[in-house]
């Protein structure tokens, strides 16, 4: 499908080639956002040491939550459109 497009003239090469760059631009955004959501679910609560444990443990779970936001369409992104095989 997508060299039948490439093919077909620079015009539509040129389309193909900046919606690749701008898919390939959203995954790294939405995976470095989600990493950054993971560092602070992870070792955020080392700084408040005089919170009780099941807080920091739910605010950890709730911020992990927002990461899987992010994680989940990134996963699907490049599994959809960086598969070799």
């Amino acid at each position: 499908m997508h060299c039948k497009k490439i093919i077909s003239g620079s015009k539509t090469v040129s389309i193909f080639l900046f919606s690749s760059y701008i898919l390939i631009m959203k995954t790294i955004i939405l995976m470095l956002i989600s990493n950054i959501f993971l560092t602070f679910a992870w070792y955020g609560h080392f700084r408040f040491k005089d919170v009780s444990l099941w807080k920091v443990i739910l605010i950890s779970g709730l911020i992990a939550f927002f990461e899987y936001c992010f994680q989940v369409p990134v996963n699907r992104i490049g599994h959809g459109q960086f598969m070799t095989f």
